[in-house]
């Protein structure tokens, strides 16, 4: 497809119209920036296929299609884009070596992420009923490593129970 007419003329048209290729439109959002392309006055939000996954399989009789588990982070691409000054996006979604998108257990995305890149600290916001508490049943405000895995494990468990009880519901249950 060819390129919409313009110019160089017209450069702030150009940036903000829909018509042109696409390395036009960039070109031309570049030529408006101070400093150039690289120059940015916000972070950009990014996403991709940063996470490697595999099928979960079956599980006790129970198939769980497209339901993947984290096999690793693509951390040097994860660094790339956050050395940019990049703001990067993950979702639970995960890519097999097939190509196939799978979906991930949140928790393990983020926990794999946090190990992978040597964070210091992992924070998720989770429902009101799965926070964790203590021995007297008030919110816990900070959460050893120890028992933040063995947490996560635990929703994790709970979750998986959950989606194999429904799987079987819906195999077995009417209206």
């Amino acid at each position: 497809g060819g390129g919409g007419g313009g110019g160089d003329s017209n450069a702030a048209a150009d940036a903000t119209a829909s018509s042109g290729s696409p390395l036009e439109r960039v070109a031309a959002a570049a030529r408006l920036q101070p400093g150039g392309m690289f120059a940015r006055a916000m972070p950009t939000a990014v996403s991709g296929n940063f996470i490697q996954a595999k099928r979960r399989g079956v599980v006790d009789g129970v198939d769980f299609l497209y339901t993947g588990d984290v096999v690793s982070v693509d951390v040097d691409a994860v660094r790339v884009r956050l050395d940019q000054g990049d703001v990067v996006l993950l979702s639970s979604l995960g890519f097999n070596a097939a190509g196939e998108v799978l979906n991930c257990q949140c928790y393990d995305v983020a926990v794999s992420c946090a190990i992978d890149l040597g964070a210091d600290k992992l924070v998720s916001y989770v429902a009101e009923g799965d926070m964790p508490r203590n021995e007297d049943g008030e919110k816990m405000k900070y959460l050893p490593l120890t028992l933040a895995e063995g947490y996560i494990s635990k929703l994790a468990s709970v979750e998986a129970a959950k989606a194999a009880r429904r799987r079987k519901g819906e195999e077995g249950a009417g209206g």
